[in-house]
C-alpha cells in the first residue's frame, strides 16, 4: 500500500528582485516557515520569511542569465 496526500498550492509569488546577492520573492499567502528557494537548480538559503515576503542570500555558485526563482514548501 501507498499513501499519500496531495496539498493544493494556495500562495503566489508575483515578483522577484535580487539586489546583491539578496533575492526577494513577494507574492500572497506564502508559507511562513520550512521551505526551501532554488534559483537555476542551486540552493538560496532563506534569511527571513513571513506570509508575503521571503528573503535569501545566492550562493556563489549560482549560475549567471534568467531562471524563475522556485520557493518549495
Amino acid at each position: 500500500s501507498c499513501d499519500y496526500s496531495y496539498v493544493v498550492p494556495t500562495g503566489a509569488i508575483t515578483s522577484q528582485a535580487l539586489s546583491g546577492s539578496q533575492l526577494t520573492l513577494t507574492g500572497t499567502a506564502l508559507p511562513t516557515s520550512g521551505d526551501s528557494v532554488t534559483l537555476g537548480g542551486v540552493a538560496c538559503p532563506i534569511d527571513s520569511q513571513d506570509g508575503t515576503t521571503t528573503v535569501c542570500t545566492l550562493a556563489m555558485g549560482a549560475p549567471a542569465g534568467d531562471h524563475v526563482a522556485k520557493l518549495i514548501d
